[in-house]
C-alpha cells in the first residue's frame, strides 16, 4: 500500500509494502528478513502483487485538517496520490524518473532537489516491487533491538545506493514491522504501524501515524479498502501537460515593470481584493510555501478559518491557518478564488517597519510566472513562462526547490560551502545555528549582537562579517550573516546552511524561473556598495500608542555609547520630527549617514525629555 504524503507540502509518508531484501548477509539478518517475508504472506505471494489501489481518512493532527486519501501504485515503482481536505486538494506522483506535485492552488512542481531524489530512491526500496528480491541492492546492518510501544523488536538499517537510511523495527513476535525511521534531509521521519489485516492473503497495515520530528508535526492515516493486482492506466502516474489558468493578465502575456514599494529592505506590491475598499500592499516572499492574508483582514471579509499549520519563520514558530480568498488583483493580473493562509503578519509589520501590509504573495503567486525584480528600479515584471526569452547577461544558477524555496549552493570565506535558501521575505541573510556549529563559525568575542525579526517572533541573534560569500561564478565581499542565538524557526529544518536575504538579492536584477528551477543574477549599481549601511545601532519599532520607540539599543554601537535604553521614545532626529510611524524608514537612512557624522537625537524617557548626539561609525 502506498500511501504517501506530498513531502514538499507536508511530510513523507511511507507505508512499507511486503519487504523482502534478498541477498547474502549474516545469518541473523538472513533469518529476520525470510521470517518477515513468510508473515506477510510468503515470496510467491509478494512477488505476485503487481499493484495496489487503496482509500484511506487522513488527519493532520497539528492542524485539525481532516480528509480522504486515494494512492495508486505500479510495479516496479510508480505511485499516484490524491489527497482532498475540503478546502484544497493535493496531487502527488511518481513517474519512474521525477516526483511531482499539484499544489493547493493548481500549480505543477517537480521535486528534483537532492532530498527529494534520496528520499524517493528509499521508497521505492520499501514499496516497489522491484527492490523486493535484491537484498544486494542495499547495504543492511543488524541494529540491535529495541521497543516499539512495549513489544520488543529486531532493527535493521538499510542503506540503499543514492538514496536515504532507514531503520526497520520488526516484532519479534510476529515479524510485522511495527516502526520506520527515515533519516532524511529535513529530519528524522518516524511511521508507526498498526491493525494489520490480510488482503487476499497479504498482511498489511491499516492504520498508520507519522510524525516529522523536527517540525513536530503528525499525521493518522486509516484505511478503509486495500485492492489488489487491480488494472491501472499507468497515464496517471505522469503530470497533466497543461496548467492551471485561475488568472488572466489583462494585456498580453505579461504585466511589466510595476512599481513595487521597497522598504526596510522588503519587496511590497499593491494588491486590490474584491470587498474592500482600499488598495492592500502585500510582501512579496519567496520563502512563504502559500500566500498568506492578515487575520484582521480576512476577518473584516468575513472569511471562514479552516485547520491549523505549524509554519517555521525567521524568528521562530508560529501557527496560521487555512482559507479562502474570493480572487484579488496586481497591476496587470486578476486572479480567481485561491486557497491562502491567514495569521497575524499586519501587526509585526507595522510595528517593526512602519508600513500597514494586507498579507504576503508567496509561492502559489509566485511559480506560476517568470518573475524579475529589478531592485535599483524599484519595478517587478511578471512572464508567462512561454513567452519570455532569458537573458543573455547574467549568471544563472540551478536552484532546485526545497519547501517550495529555491535553493542555492553558496560558500562563505571559500571553505564553508553548503545550501541556502533564496527569500525575498527576508531583509537580512541568515546563517542556520548547526551548519555554522558543524563548521566552527563563532561569533566572537567583540560580536554584535541583535535581533532577528519575523514570522514566529523575535530571536537573539549575531552579526557576522565574512571576506567573502561566492554564489555561482559571483563573489560578494564583505557580506554580513546574522547567526540566530537558538534553533527554532528555520533551525528546526535540517539540510540548509541559512537565508539568502535582499541585502544580497537588492545588489542583482534577480529572475526566478520556477518552472525551471534557475535563478538568474544580474549586477546593478548597487553591487560594489556595503553590505551593512546602518552606523548608529539603534532598532526601532512603533509603540502600541503609535510613536517611534526603541526596541534595543545594540551593545558596542554609537546608539549604545550614546545611553539609549529600551523603551525611549524618539521625538526628533537630526530637526525632524517623527511624530509618525510612517517616518521610520526616513529616520534610519539618516542613521546610515556619512562617518562621523554627529546626529541629535530627542527623546523622552518615562515622561522626561532628553536629548543626546550620536556620532556615526561602522560598528561591524
Amino acid at each position: 500500500m502506498r500511501n504517501i504524503i506530498p513531502r514538499s507540502l507536508l511530510i513523507p509518508v511511507l507505508i512499507v509494502l511486503p519487504l523482502l531484501l534478498n541477498a547474502k548477509k549474516p545469518s541473523r539478518i538472513d533469518q529476520l528478513l525470510d521470517e518477515h517475508a513468510a508473515a506477510l504472506g510468503g515470496e510467491e505471494l509478494i512477488r505476485s502483487v503487481q499493484s495496489i489501489v487503496s482509500t484511506s481518512e487522513i488527519e493532520m493532527t497539528s492542524t485539525g485538517l481532516k480528509g480522504t486519501m486515494k494512492t495508486w501504485s505500479l510495479r516496479p515503482c510508480l505511485s499516484y496520490t490524491e489527497i482532498g481536505l475540503g478546502l484544497f486538494t493535493v496531487k502527488h506522483g511518481f513517474d519512474g524518473e521525477k516526483a511531482w506535485m499539484i499544489g493547493p492552488n493548481g500549480q505543477l512542481q517537480y521535486q528534483e532537489d537532492e532530498g527529494s531524489r534520496s528520499n524517493q530512491v528509499t521508497t521505492c526500496l520499501l514499496e516497489g516491487h522491484g527492490y523486493l528480491l535484491d537484498r544486494h541492492k542495499v547495504v543492511i546492518s543488524h541494529a540491535g533491538a529495541d521497543s516499539v510501544r512495549g513489544r520488543t523488536c529486531e532493527v535493521l538499517r538499510l542503506l540503499p545506493p543514492g538514496g536515504s537510511a532507514c531503520r526497520i523495527y520488526l516484532d519479534i513476535s510476529t515479524y510485522l514491522l511495527l516502526k520506520l525511521v527515515v533519516e532524511d534531509s529535513d529530519g528524522a521521519i518516524e511511521q508507526l504501524f498498526s491493525d494489520y489485516r490480510p488482503v487476499d492473503g497479504l498482511q498489511l497495515p491499516f492504520h498508520t501515524i507519522t510524525r516529522h520530528l523536527a517540525l513536530n508535526q503528525e499525521i493518522r492515516i486509516t484505511t478503509q479498502s486495500i485492492a489488489l493486482n487491480r488494472e491501472i492506466d499507468p497515464a496517471i502516474f505522469f503530470p497533466p501537460s497543461g496548467r492551471a489558468e485561475d488568472y488572466r493578465f489583462t494585456r498580453g502575456r505579461s504585466s511589466a515593470r510595476i512599481p513595487f514599494t521597497y522598504h526596510s529592505q522588503h519587496i511590497f506590491l499593491p494588491v486590490n481584493i474584491p470587498g474592500t475598499m482600499e488598495e492592500h500592499l502585500f510582501m512579496l516572499d519567496s520563502g512563504a510555501g502559500m500566500s498568506l492574508i492578515d487575520s484582521s483582514l480576512a476577518a473584516e471579509l468575513g472569511l471562514e478559518l479552516k485547520g491549523r499549520i505549524p509554519a517555521a519563520g525567521a524568528g521562530g514558530m508560529t501557527t496560521l491557518y487555512m482559507t479562502k480568498l474570493p480572487g484579488f488583483s496586481v497591476p496587470g493580473i486578476e486572479f480567481s478564488g485561491q486557497t491562502v493562509m491567514t495569521g497575524s503578519i499586519a501587526g509585526m509589520v507595522y510595528r517593526f517597519a512602519g508600513i500597514k501590509t494586507g498579507g504576503v504573495l508567496g509561492y502559489d503567486f509566485l511559480s506560476r510566472f517568470i518573475t524579475k525584480i529589478d531592485y535599483s528600479q524599484s519595478r517587478i515584471s511578471f512572464y508567462s513562462p512561454d513567452t519570455l526569452i532569458p537573458p543573455s547577461a547574467g549568471e544563472v544558477i540551478e536552484a532546485p526547490l526545497i519547501y517550495k524555496i529555491f535553493s542555492l549552493p553558496g560558500t562563505l570565506d571559500g571553505r564553508h560551502g553548503g545550501t541556502f535558501l533564496l527569500d525575498t521575505g527576508a531583509g537580512s541573510s541568515i546563517l542556520q545555528r548547526s551548519f555554522a556549529e558543524a563548521r566552527g563559525i563563532k561569533p566572537g568575542e567583540a560580536a554584535v549582537e541583535t535581533s532577528i525579526i519575523g514570522a514566529g517572533g523575535v530571536e537573539n541573534a549575531s552579526l557576522i562579517k565574512f571576506n567573502s560569500f561566492r554564489l555561482g561564478d559571483i563573489i560578494l565581499e564583505e557580506p554580513v550573516f546574522m547567526l540566530p542565538a537558538g534553533k527554532s524557526g528555520i533551525g528546526a529544518l535540517e539540510g540548509i546552511s541559512g537565508i539568502v536575504g535582499n541585502d544580497i538579492l537588492q545588489k542583482f536584477t534577480v529572475y526566478l524561473d520556477y518552472r525551471k528551477q534557475q535563478v538568474i543574477l544580474q549586477r546593478n549599481d548597487l553591487f560594489e556598495k556595503p553590505f551593512f549601511t546602518d552606523k548608529c545601532g539603534l532598532l526601532l519599532t512603533c509603540s502600541s500608542g503609535g510613536e517611534i520607540a526603541v526596541y534595543q539599543a545594540i551593545g558596542g554601537t554609537p546608539a549604545a555609547e550614546a545611553g539609549f535604553r529600551a523603551g525611549d521614545i524618539i521625538t526628533a532626529v537630526a530637526g525632524k520630527k517623527t511624530a509618525e510611524c510612517a517616518m521610520l524608514e526616513e529616520i534610519l537612512e539618516i542613521f546610515r549617514g556619512e562617518e562621523g557624522a554627529g546626529i541629535t537625537v530627542d527623546f523622552r524617557r518615562r515622561g522626561k525629555k532628553m536629548s543626546a548626539t550620536v556620532i556615526l561609525r561602522a560598528y561591524i
